[in-house]
């Protein structure tokens, strides 16, 4: 028997899940908004405790955090889904074996939840790398890279290369690159992953 959602687990991931499949233009835009510095209500939240307004696009120090913030709230409803889906598959039966034997609720995640929820966090992993990467929608559609380049990450920069300063060799090099090194992690981090499988318990 597998574990079972709690009552109104489907719904919950259901509204999880409707963060991801949001527009990423209609999420920059809706964030944008957020974080203006006179209107937004962020800044009028802050406002109400006592902390002064913060330019949260327009500064250095606080623009690549803003873009973050955003691209991991309309992330993490997939990867939730995929560890809720993920546990549900785990028997029952060997957590209640376990209980029986003695063994603690952190003893139980550490010995049946977390290795038999290797394999979803292992794709979790890799789907979040690659994402991370492909960040490019935010930038283009807020911040073009600044204040200062510190949003002008990879896959902007390389467009601003090939495209606008019409490098392309330069910018189709700086792909490849990109490529490989990401695929170089990748399969660094199943070969990690086999490695732990297959050490003695």
């Amino acid at each position: 028997m597998h574990q079972k959602l709690a009552p109104g687990g489907v719904v919950l991931r259901t509204v999880l899940f409707s963060t991801y499949m949001v527009p990423m233009i209609a999420v920059a835009l809706v964030f944008s908004k957020l974080y203006s510095p006179t209107e937004g209500p962020i800044n009028q939240v802050l406002g109400w405790i006592g902390i002064p307004p913060q330019s949260w696009l327009s500064s250095p120090q606080t623009a690549l955090g803003s873009i973050v913030i955003l691209n991991v709230w309309q992330q993490v409803g997939y990867f939730t889904v995929l560890a809720v889906a993920g546990l549900t598959q785990i028997p029952e039966v060997l957590h209640e074996a376990a209980r029986i034997d003695g063994a603690g609720s952190l003893r139980r995640f550490r010995s049946i939840t977390l290795p038999l929820l290797g394999n979803t966090l292992l794709f979790s992993a890799v789907i979040a790398i690659i994402n991370s990467v492909q960040v490019f929608e935010p930038v283009a559609l807020i911040t073009q890279g600044g204040p200062i380049n510190a949003t002008n990450v990879l896959t902007y920069h390389i467009r601003r290369v090939g495209i606008e300063r019409a490098q392309g060799g330069l910018g189709s090099a700086m792909a490849v690159t990109l490529m490989l090194s990401l695929v170089i992690i990748i399969t660094a981090l199943f070969a990690f992953a086999r490695s732990r499988d297959e050490r003695p318990a």
